[in-house]
C-alpha cells in the first residue's frame, strides 16, 4: 500500500504533463475558431456568391458571421466573438435560394460595418 501511494504523485505528474504538452495538430481552440488558429477573416465583406463559406467581421471586439453552403439549398450558420464559438447561435438554413441569400448576407455584413 505504501509503494501505491509514493507512486501516486508520480503517475499525477505524467499525466499533468502529458495533459499540458504542445502538440502540432489541431488542439480544440484552433477547431473552434472560424477557419482555424487566427483564421478571422479581414473587415469588409471579402466574399463572392460564388464561394461555398461566406465570412465577415464585424466591430472592435472581431465578431465573425459565418455561412457554409452545405448543399444547394442548405446553408450552416455559425458565429464567432473574436475566437470563441458562440454555438447556441447556429442554425441550419433550409430551403435558401443562393442569390437572395447572397443579397441578404450582403446587405447584412456592409450594415454591420458602417456600425
Amino acid at each position: 500500500m505504501k509503494k501505491l501511494l509514493l507512486g501516486l504523485p508520480l503517475v499525477l505528474g505524467m499525466a499533468l504533463f502529458t495533459a499540458c504538452g504542445d502538440d502540432s495538430g489541431t488542439s480544440a481552440s484552433n477547431a473552434a475558431t472560424p477557419g482555424g488558429g487566427n483564421g478571422l477573416p479581414a473587415a469588409g465583406c471579402n466574399f463572392a456568391k460564388t464561394d461555398n463559406v461566406w465570412k465577415y467581421k464585424y466591430s472592435s471586439w472581431e465578431y465573425v458571421d459565418e455561412y457554409t453552403w452545405v448543399d444547394e439549398t442548405t446553408v450552416e450558420f455559425k458565429s464567432y466573438a473574436k475566437n470563441y464559438h458562440m454555438d447556441k447561435d447556429d442554425k441550419t438554413l433550409t430551403g435558401q435560394n443562393r442569390d437572395e441569400l447572397y443579397e441578404e448576407v450582403m446587405a447584412q455584413c456592409h450594415r454591420m460595418q458602417d456600425m
